[in-house]
């Protein structure tokens, strides 16, 4: 797991001052609205409801070019026996190797078979567990029923679509290439849930809104709380394009969210308990 996961923590900070508002809200769930709103996200498989339970937050990866890069080959979107699709795969993840040697067609070869077999690897191996840190904002605490209501633009109501937006560095290029228009590796997702996501409310006792509300920091930060989510990629569903920009359609399922007061998720606030009620079955709320 290491090995594809380096720098994870400065990835999470990143992650975290990148708040765009609004991409939650089913009200903006049109495939267009989300290559101009966007929360930060990412994700697994089809586990059971036993093989969720026995994973542990190690098991999920913050989603940047890199891992995204990787889900893509072990979503099975992309093919070993394509060698376009190899070399651009290295050029992406091996610059330095690929200036240095692409025009040397017999050192090329030898790299290009060494990437097929970890490449392989990767389609068998690579986690699809993702975890991803979405701001919201709430209002004033009302007592009677003891929660916050979630503005209306950070808010999910029954959400079906919920849109990502990898994260990119130097200038949102990879090695010379825009990564705006990567037509095999698309920053941007949309994840395509089964049950809708439904989250208006933050419940919380009286005395530990008392304290979050004298909170310095959560009065600064005009209530801001930050919810983190653990989910699992299920299949990559085809994509498409907008101007020039590529975005994939992905499957997946939310497992676990955890409601934190600060950006660094340092101070954890508690797990928001998920509810499936007994009418319907198709909603799936949390509180």
């Amino acid at each position: 797991m290491q090995d594809y996961t380096r720098n994870l923590f400065s990835c999470l900070i990143f992650f975290l001052l990148m708040m765009l508002p609004g991409t939650a809200n089913s009200q903006n769930n049109s495939q267009n609205n989300f290559l101009t709103d966007t929360h930060q996200i990412d994700i697994q498989g089809d586990p059971t409801d036993k093989e969720r339970k026995k994973k542990s937050p190690e098991d999920y990866i913050y989603l940047d070019m890199e891992n995204l890069i990787h889900i893509y080959w072990a979503l099975g979107k992309l093919s070993v026996h394509n060698s376009r699709t190899i070399d651009e795969y290295l050029q992406l993840t091996e610059c330095d190797i690929f200036r240095r040697f692409f025009n040397n067609d017999i050192e090329w070869y030898k790299i290009r078979e060494a990437a097929k077999g970890k490449l392989s690897k990767i389609q068998k191996d690579f986690p699809k567990g993702v975890r991803f840190v979405v701001p919201i904002r709430v209002g004033r605490y009302n007592l009677d029923k003891e929660h916050f209501q979630i503005s209306s633009d950070t808010a999910f109501v029954d959400t079906r679509q919920l849109p990502v937006l990898a994260l990119t560095n130097d200038g949102g290029k990879i090695c010379g290439k825009s990564i705006r228009r990567l037509q095999n590796y698309p920053s941007r997702l949309v994840l395509g849930l089964d049950i809708p996501l439904d989250m208006q409310y933050i419940h919380m006792s009286p005395d530990q809104a008392e304290k979050l509300i004298t909170q310095q920091s959560f009065i600064a930060s005009k209530r801001t709380l930050y919810l983190q989510f653990f989910a699992t990629l299920r299949k990559f569903q085809g994509q498409d394009r907008l101007y020039s920009e590529w975005f994939s359609y992905i499957s997946a399922n939310i497992d676990r969210v955890e409601l934190y007061e600060d950006k660094g998720l340092s101070r954890k606030i508690h797990d928001v308990r998920r509810i499936v009620p007994q009418t319907g079955g198709v909603r799936e709320s949390f509180r």
